[in-house]
């Protein structure tokens, strides 16, 4: 028979896998990231559930039952839902790759949580969330450190606008810094144009993209 003790260790792992997921998933919505509170907070319970089955496996139903085999699969799988927040551009840049990491870095953190290893899924989260906040605060720096560029923000609230917009800019020599794309599906992109160019034209384009508007 389980005691009642193992059913409240069981709760407390899956509480503090829950609110690791939602401290980084808080800090990732915060920068416009297409993962956000919610992805990151299920991914982590969802690791450590898978975990604390594989704990449970082993002590009351069979200690054949191999939990690194249910680990292993957590880190595989998780891969999937990383891979949907990469994109690569027309001009073929690749952007989502750090919320990807952070999605399979999350499920770390839930495994961990889930075996019982509390000290070191928490220490690993205050070191992303330095990591995040520090990275996040010198790449600001480094942007306004240019100088002759200009950036522009635009809207896209279909994914039809995607393709015309990449086009226009691709017309003017500019580049797309970044695209963030909220759970509700609406994109923020950051375009970037050459030094001492004229934003009129590509604006006056941007007006006849269904979807798409200035920032």
């Amino acid at each position: 028979m389980i005691e009642w003790t193992y059913h409240l260790d069981v709760l407390l792992r899956m509480s503090v896998a829950l609110i690791l997921g939602f401290l980084i998933g808080l800090q990732r919505s915060k920068e416009d990231k297409p993962a956000g509170i919610k992805t990151h907070a299920l991914v982590s319970l969802g690791a450590s559930l898978i975990m604390i089955i594989g704990d449970y496996g082993h002590r009351f139903v069979s200690e054949q039952i191999d939990m690194t085999r249910l680990a292993s699969q957590v880190v595989s799988g998780v891969g999937f839902i990383g891979a949907g927040t990469i994109l690569i551009t027309q001009r073929k840049a690749i952007i989502g790759l750090t919320s990807a990491a952070i999605i399979w870095l999350t499920a770390g953190l839930g495994l961990a949580v889930g075996i019982g290893y509390y000290f070191l899924a928490i220490s690993a989260t205050i070191l992303v969330l330095i990591l995040l906040h520090v990275s996040t605060d010198f790449e600001r720096w480094l942007s306004h450190r240019q100088r002759n560029l200009r950036f522009i923000k635009i809207r896209v609230d279909q994914v039809s606008a995607l393709a015309p917009l990449l086009d226009l800019v691709g017309e003017f020599g500019g580049k797309v810094e970044r695209i963030a794309r909220k759970e509700t599906g609406v994109m923020k992109i950051t375009i970037r144009l050459p030094a001492g160019s004229d934003r009129t034209d590509l604006l006056t384009g941007l007006v006849k993209i269904e979807g798409a508007q200035l920032l």
